[in-house]
């Protein structure tokens, strides 16, 4: 995997956020009630995608398959 992980010394910046890197214009981070969702922007190439996913699943989350509406979530506590 490459190493392309943001190194802020701001702590706001969410974990998730920090681990994804410069992938995070690939993304879009929805924060809702009871969970994160992060869905992809458009096509992603399979590299791409399976470092997303490597990352994200490492972080929680999970992949939900559901058509055009798939996406990684991760219940909040």
């Amino acid at each position: 995997m490459r190493q392309a992980a943001i190194h802020a010394k701001d702590e706001l910046v969410s974990p998730t956020v920090k681990g994804l890197g410069i992938r995070i214009h690939k993304v879009i981070i929805l924060n809702e009630k009871d969970c994160i969702k992060v869905k992809q922007r458009g096509w992603l190439d399979k590299k791409d995608w399976v470092e997303i996913h490597d990352i994200l699943r490492v972080q929680g989350f999970s992949w939900l398959a559901n058509g055009k509406d798939s996406c990684w979530i991760r219940m909040q506590s």
